[in-house]
């Protein structure tokens, strides 16, 4: 019997017939009458299918009726299946394992039983051929075909399809399972197929003789086989519906290969075929990868979901698209051609891989050369890198640029008038100075830019004459739409700013253009021309029809061209991005966290221009890294790079690229993604915190330079509900525009926030403002790691001290000056003070200083600065947090010349006249004598770790770098401030909260060990232990749990602090608050046992919130101060609901911003009434350490007790108070 596959239509004409026919067949294979025109059943559909295949109606009914009369014989039965488990079911011969996706089993491969007939096509889809073969003997497979069979073979060169004839074919087939063959060569038909014959009567008989056999033929036994039992998985959807073959036996109906319930209820409610009529590609798409499978010649075959349409499809990569790296569930961007094979996208398509991942103009051009010096770029900074100018002066030649296009100035006096403007401003001048610019030299070579913008606007702004225009483009700008135009595609994965976008006339048409500005040689580079295609593009993608766009060079006059976006050169650049984004994500993933290596790299180049590369260094640190083994044999890069890092050691290599690889495992714990913004709702991202929905633009105000302050409010006058703070670099979007614009959130009222732009934004749409988490962070530790790799002395010394821990020196003898002229500082402190001060004093290199709790190690800082400073050294103040560096210089203040640089909402009040801008508004004449002579006179400057890369301070060197909280700040963040001094102290407690680490893994591979803990050793460390905070009971509670009898209280005074109660206990308490505020020394720690009904696993907890609402409530009616309370909480969500049941004046807060305060009382609410499954810092010991030690007279500590002493160390802390000092809250 024969087999004919019916659909060669395309995709829509075959789902409708394959629904049709499936339909039909079902309703009709009970009946016991035959089918025919005159049957009682509606045959119209089956008409309608039969002429659009090309066949006659009858031939499918008269096929039918064959079937049914035949279906106790071994009739041969095609269906493509997918294997389920490895039990072995009997079926009838033919059916075959093809071991195809689910989806082409309802696409591509619907059998249907013909009549031979003389006049019927054999028809065929893509390049499969089905026959079925029968139990008797040999049997005519192609009976008489008149008619030309379409093959679909290939033709190398042209790559089309073409026609070859089928003569009539015969096949003989013997019951031997070694002459059973099937031979397979396309991916529809792939897999193996088990054969074995029940009934062998006859080992003897002759050979098959197998004439003629077209290609992709498939031959399988007619005796019963035995197969894997299958199941097909049939997609709805985002949800799944299973469709089972029934057992089979020899004796079972094969017309039953699905349930009929099963097949038609999914044809009733699936939206298969909606959803697959709505796929289209004729555009750039975001589409989810739901399978794929390798196809012909390397192609590759995907069923992807729209993102946008909502719709289903398929498409096949072709060269050169088909070698980018897919996997399932990746989201791409893809535009095709359709054809009968479905979606094709080769090379008049595009493929966009990981769109999400937004890469620069600027990065993806720069990477043309070397790829390699692209991806070092974003790990580590520039070692001897060149000067800054070039990029100072083409800033500032921007500006003047902008400013004349966009306020049209035509005259070489408004130019000249905005240029003397633009050189006096503070701004502008203070940059100067930053960046340690000759002020003379760059305003004089701005000036000599003035001619050559004016010729420009002559020649090309339209209402002026354009009669000089002898350049390359002939057309005129006659409207600048906007400047600096920031724009992100997550559809191209590329993002840019603008210098200007313009409307232009040429050659009697209008429209819109890019146009990108350059101040350096005229060169008309791939890197720039690929520069300004890259921003057509993501013009085009915002809806502009742009086609080319204008390349400027203002150097040596006005020399412009039109920069035409084409094909090619869109699909070269995609290509060219991919690739880039492939090993940005590649190098920064750290895919085998228990075998930690750092990530590979794009293979090394091999040019001249790799000895003068500013990132020769680390680029063969990495292969050194290798042992070479990427390096091939006559690479240039082995005689450059083995004189640029034979300064390195291969253990100093090692260390850099260790701590590297527990940077990127760490950053791939990072919850936040920008992402986030095009493809999480805005409503769900405002519950976070970070984001606010809704927004309107009130007003937008020109501040100084060409900054602006725009004020939002919500469009229904409702209150914000944000966690976004002052200072936070904030993303601006539109409904239908994504990063519209960049800034910082300036301030914040209960309705209004304000936020600085550098862009004027007014607009009437409906706005939403980001929480911007960039990388910053991360790239500033890792270009710290730099530092350890440069070649110069300092660097020497830091590896020396850091890496292979070399001891440091102490000066044998100190001046008896040092003694004269400290001697009232001396006599502040006690004897451990005054001994750390001096050892201090007498390093060499460096010193620790371990500061237990209460033990004075801010007034010894405080002593020590002054005292260095009175020596006339300088001295650089840092630590993690901007409060820590403030609380040192408050002790400071009217004592030595200070300077605290940092964002002014950060600074404390106190502090605000010592910062740079306060003193930048004091200056009577600002110019950058006067601004070096402001900076250089003070000998003191407070900083963050973080905000070391402040570019005065980067090229300063200290005396003496002082780092408080150090044990809190990890290795890399301490590197920059260590390396602006001769030597470094380092100030802390590594008992107390280490550096904040999200992996898991990275923490337990060292990411969380400061330097600090790697240099901590009896020869470089000195104590302080006397303590002047806690009471003798708090202070035994800490030396039992952390200090082991090391921390001693200072006097008598301290050891007996007690609570204070000058108004008594309100009489109306209930007992067991009574108890807890029992002003007793021996109650000094108590513990609160509070069973919390609801036993979730939340970090909010509503009944100790509410006792200690009454807690506060009692000390406030006894007398206390609120400012002498202290609340505590572990988790946020905890601290939120006590402020809001608690008095403003009291300061509640999480352990890590309490380290470092303390307070008369400490409340201490641990929260959870449930242990967590995961890791939770409420087992953390350094952050119990914290919130036991900040307490001075009184600690009480509320929990579930059950559940704290699941927790060993509160199970420890429990055990050591006594039983007398703990009640259950009823």
């Amino acid at each position: 019997m024969r087999i004919f596959n019916l659909f060669t239509m395309k995709k829509r004409q075959i789902e409708t017939n394959q629904r049709t026919l499936f339909n039909f067949f079902n309703k009709t294979s009970e009946s016991k009458d035959k089918v025919s025109d005159s049957t009682s059943l509606n045959t119209r559909p089956v008409k309608v299918c039969a002429k659009e295949i090309g066949v006659k109606s009858s031939d499918i009914f008269n096929g039918l009726n064959k079937f049914r009369e035949n279906k106790s014989s071994n009739e041969s039965v095609l269906i493509a299946t997918e294997n389920l488990d490895n039990q072995d079911h009997e079926t009838p011969s033919g059916i075959l394992d093809s071991k195809i996706s689910p989806k082409k089993i309802l696409q591509k491969n619907i059998s249907a039983y013909l009549s031979p007939s003389k006049n019927t096509k054999l028809l065929k889809l893509e390049s499969n051929i089905c026959n079925g073969i029968t139990e008797n003997g040999s049997v005519d497979i192609v009976a008489s075909i008149e008619t030309k069979y379409i093959s679909l073979k290939r033709s190398p060169k042209k790559r089309k399809y073409k026609e070859s004839p089928l003569k009539n074919t015969k096949l003989k087939l013997f019951s031997s399972p070694e002459k059973s063959e099937r031979l397979v060569k396309n991916d529809i038909a792939s897999g193996n197929c088990s054969t074995e014959l029940n009934n062998q009567t006859d080992e003897k008989k002759d050979d098959a003789d197998l004439v003629n056999l077209a290609e992709d033929s498939i031959i399988i036994s007619p005796q019963k086989i035995k197969v894997k039992r299958r199941k097909c998985l049939l997609e709805e959807s985002s949800s799944k519906r299973t469709l089972n073959f029934k057992d089979l036996t020899n004796d079972e109906k094969p017309s039953q290969i699905f349930d009929d319930e099963d097949i038609s209820s999914f044809f009733k409610t699936s939206s298969f075929d909606e959803e697959y009529k709505n796929f289209d590609l004729k555009e750039l798409q975001r589409c989810q990868v739901l399978s794929i499978s390798e196809g012909h010649n390397g192609e590759k075959h995907l069923s992807l979901k729209n993102l946008t349409q909502k719709s289903i499809g398929l498409c096949i990569l072709k060269s050169p698209w088909n070698d980018c790296p897919i996997f399932p569930e990746d989201i791409i961007s893809v535009k095709g051609v359709q054809s009968s094979e479905g979606w094709i996208v080769d090379w008049n398509g595009l493929l966009v891989t990981s769109p999400d991942k937004l890469i620069s103009g600027t990065t993806i051009v720069g990477s043309v050369y070397c790829m390699r010096k692209t991806i070092l770029s974003h790990i580590f900074k520039e070692v001897g890198g060149g000067t800054r100018y070039p990029m100072v002066l083409g800033s500032s030649v921007h500006q003047l640029f902008q400013e004349a296009l966009k306020q049209k100035y035509f005259s070489i006096e408004e130019i000249e008038k905005e240029y003397k403007r633009m050189i006096g401003s503070k701004d502008f001048i203070l940059n100067m100075f930053l960046e340690k610019m000759d002020y003379a030299e760059i305003t004089n070579k701005l000036y000599s830019f003035i001619e050559h913008i004016h010729k420009f606007m002559k020649i090309y702004i339209s209402g002026y004459s354009n009669s000089d225009n002898d350049n390359n483009w002939s057309g005129e700008i006659i409207e600048t739409q906007d400047i600096e135009e920031n724009i992100y595609s997550p559809v191209l994965g590329v993002k840019g700013k603008v210098d200007a976008t313009v409307r232009v006339q040429v050659r009697n048409k209008v429209k819109t253009m890019p146009l990108e500005l350059k101040t350096g040689k005229v060169s008309f580079s791939i890197e720039h021309r690929g520069q300004v295609i890259l921003y057509c593009m993501l013009l085009k993608q915002m809806g502009y029809l742009v086609d080319s766009g204008l390349l400027l060079y203002l150097s040596s006059g006005v020399e412009m061209k039109e920069i035409k976006c084409e094909e090619k050169e869109v699909r070269d650049l995609t290509l060219l991005r991919n690739g880039l984004c492939h090993w940005l994500i590649k190098s920064t993933s750290i895919e085998d966290a228990d075998n930690l290596t750092f990530p590979p790299l794009p293979p090394p180049i091999n040019r001249k221009s790799c000895s003068s590369c500013p990132y020769l260094i680390p680029c063969y640190a990495a292969l050194r890294e290798k042992n070479l083994s990427e390096l091939k044999e006559g690479n240039l890069l082995s005689e450059f790079g083995s004189v640029a890092t034979k300064h390195l050691s291969d253990n100093h290599i090692k260390f850099v690229f260790h701590w590297v690889s527990l940077i990127f495992l760490e950053k791939g714990s990072s919850k936040s993604s920008l992402s986030d913004i095009w493809t999480v709702d805005s409503e769900i991202r405002e519950k976070t915190g970070k984001c606010l929905a809704q927004m309107k633009v009130d007003s937008c105000v020109k501040a100084d330079g060409v900054q602006f302050i725009v004020t939002f409010s919500k469009t229904d006058g409702s209150l914000l509900e944000t966690e976004l703070t002052p200072g936070q670099l904030i993303i601006i979007s539109s409904e239908n525009r994504i990063a519209q614009a960049l800034g910082k959130v300036q301030d914040i009222s209960p309705m209004t926030i304000s936020v600085m732009l550098d862009k004027h934004l007014k607009s009437d749409k409906v706005m939403t403002i980001d929480l911007y988490d960039s990388d910053s962070t991360y790239n500033i530790l890792m270009n710290n790691l730099t530092i350890l790799l440069e070649n110069n002395d300092r660097s020497a010394a830091l590896r020396e001290l850091i890496i292979d821990l070399k001891i440091p020196t102490f000066s044998a003898k100190l001046s008896s000056k040092i003694k004269r002229i400290g001697e009232d500082i001396f006599a502040r402190l006690n004897r451990e003070q005054v001994r750390a001060v001096l050892q201090a004093i007498s390093a060499e290199n460096y010193i620790l200083i371990k500061g237990m709790p209460g033990a004075g190690k801010t007034t010894t800082m405080a002593a020590l600065i002054e005292l260095l400073t009175r020596l006339g050294l300088k001295v650089l103040v840092t630590s993690f947090t901007h409060s820590a560096v403030d609380n040192i210089l408050i002790n400071l203040v009217g004592k030595v010349k200070m300077l605290r640089i940092g964002p002014e909402y950060r600074v404390h009040p106190k502090l605000k006249e010592f910062t740079e801008n306060y003193y930048l508004q004091s200056l009577k004449e600002v110019n950058t004598a006067n601004i070096e002579k402001l900076f250089t006179d003070k000998n003191v400057v407070g900083v963050t770790c973080f905000g070391c890369k402040h570019l005065w301070i980067e090229r300063q060197i200290f005396d003496v770098c002082l780092v408080d909280e150090a044990a809190q700040v990890s290795l890399p963040a301490v590197l920059k401030p260590i390396s602006l001094a001769k030597k470094f102290i380092l100030v802390g407690d590594p008992k107390q909260l280490p550096a904040l680490v999200l992996n898991e893994k990275a923490r337990e591979l060292g990411l969380g060990i400061s330097l600090f803990e790697r240099l901590d050793r009896p020869a470089v460390t000195s104590p302080l232990t006397i303590q002047y905070r806690m009471n003798r009971v708090i202070n035994a509670l800490a030396n039992n749990l952390t200090y082991k009898g090391q921390l001693k209280c200072a006097n008598q005074e301290t050891e007996e602090l007690t609570l204070s109660l000058p108004k008594g206990i309100p009489s109306s308490a209930p007992y067991w608050l009574q108890q807890v505020l029992v002003t007793d020394l021996k109650r000094s720690v108590v513990i609160l046992d509070v069973e919390n009904k609801d036993a979730s696993d939340s970090t909010e907890n509503q009944e100790e919130a509410k006792i200690i609402s009454q807690i506060v409530d009692a000390l406030i009616k006894g007398g206390v101060e609120g400012e002498s309370i202290g609340v505590i909480a572990p988790y946020n969500r905890q601290v939120l609901l006590l402020r809001s049941s608690i008095e403003d004046s009291i300061e509640v807060n999480t352990v890590d911003q309490y380290q470092g305060r303390d307070k008369d009382i400490i409340i201490f609410s641990t929260t959870r009434c449930k242990q967590s499954t995961g890791k939770d810092i409420l087992g953390d010991w350094n952050r119990m350490n914290v919130a036991v030690t900040r307490a001075k007279r009184k600690l009480i500590i509320l929990g579930n007790l059950d559940v704290l002493c699941k927790y060993e160390n509160f199970a420890k802390l429990i055990s050591l108070v006594e039983k007398e000092n703990i009640f259950k809250v009823v």
